[in-house]
């Protein structure tokens, strides 16, 4: 009985640990590893500080913000214009350099308003100087006196092929609080970093830029402000001409009648009175005859005169009565030549 049972029993040695405490014990003692988390947008600047990686590029902290005021400029793929062809030249002569750009940084691009020495009109963001230029933290001038010499650009696709940069100095756009991109110049060999003059050169040229773009945008605001006002002047003109059509027509087929016959009242007309149109007669004569002769005063005296007389004279029920919308009376035998008769 007692063989039996020491035979169940599994026998271990005191040197061997057993499986299941190594287990736990391994459990507790093992460290989890988690995963880092994603960098934040203002850190993506040292994913690339070791060189250029296809894709990949620095992004401000108020991108939105830029890409609203860009996008509100409606400036993106536009045609050529002069008036930022001239500065980027002007740039051009000053500095001495083969090539001058207006660039605007997009979303994923940067694409050039005006373009010297080059022969496109935009570059992957990846591979834009100017995606550095427009960071928050960048300075006032970004230059780069020698692109192979520096680890941010030694690898960068237009300095190992075409154009070659090597030299690069960049004033970027301000517009509303946020750089839109910049004024650049760009040399195919090393330079020597700028003076204080150049740099506020360049400084002015960046702000012609913004002058420009900001007078584009207010032309083109005036250019739809016009067309709306030519559109609903014409569209009052249309309802006017309507109106004055339908009241034509309506006074043509229903004359109205004197105020006295549409109120019900009993009209006795009254007998012309000689004396007044003699009188009349005689001052419209004399008027004609003497006009040339006459003082100011004595002629501005007559015609009044002559009013007060024909505004009596239009009381008699024997005119004829007829609309006010441009349709004149009836002409009469008895008026005279000055038309107060």
């Amino acid at each position: 009985m007692s063989s039996l049972t020491s035979s169940a029993r599994p026998t271990t040695r005191p040197d061997e640990p057993n499986e299941f405490l190594a287990a736990i014990f391994k459990c507790f003692t093992t460290s989890v590893e988690t995963p880092a988390p994603p960098p934040a947008a203002d850190a993506a600047v040292s994913t690339i500080k070791g060189g250029y990686r296809a894709g990949y590029f620095p992004i401000p902290s108020n991108e939105d913000e830029r890409m609203r005021v860009l996008r509100a400029l409606d400036v993106l793929d536009s045609s050529a214009e002069a008036s930022f062809d001239h500065i980027a030249d002007w740039g051009r002569r000053t500095f001495n350099v083969p090539i001058c750009l207006v660039t605007l940084v997009d979303s994923n691009r940067q694409w050039f308003k005006a373009c010297y020495g080059l022969d496109v009109n935009q570059t992957g963001r990846d591979a834009a100087f100017c995606a550095h230029a427009i960071m928050p933290g960048a300075p006032e001038i970004f230059e780069v006196p020698d692109a192979c010499a520096d680890t941010r650009f030694a690898n960068n696709p237009l300095v190992v092929g075409a154009p070659h940069i090597r030299y690069y100095a960049g004033a970027p756009l301000h517009m509303d609080g946020t750089k839109l991109g910049t004024l650049c110049v760009i040399d195919k060999k090393p330079r020597a970093p700028l003076s204080k003059n150049e740099r506020e050169t360049l400084k002015s040229l960046a702000a012609m830029v913004c002058d420009q773009l900001t007078s584009r945008l207010q032309s083109k605001k005036l250019q739809v402000m016009y067309e709306e006002l030519v559109q609903r002047t014409a569209e009052v003109k249309k309802i006017r001409s309507a109106h004055c059509s339908h009241r034509t027509s309506q006074a043509l087929t229903n004359p109205p009648l004197p105020s006295s016959l549409s109120s019900g009242q009993s009209h006795q007309p009254r007998a012309p009175d000689p004396h007044r149109h003699g009188e009349r007669a005689h001052l419209c004569h004399r008027l004609r005859a003497e006009s040339h002769r006459m003082e100011p005063e004595d002629l501005r005296d007559y015609i009044d005169r002559a009013e007060r007389r024909g505004r009596a004279d239009d009381q008699y029920p024997t005119r004829p009565v007829m609309p006010r919308d441009g349709l004149e009376p009836t002409p009469r035998s008895d008026r005279c030549l000055c038309g107060w008769g």
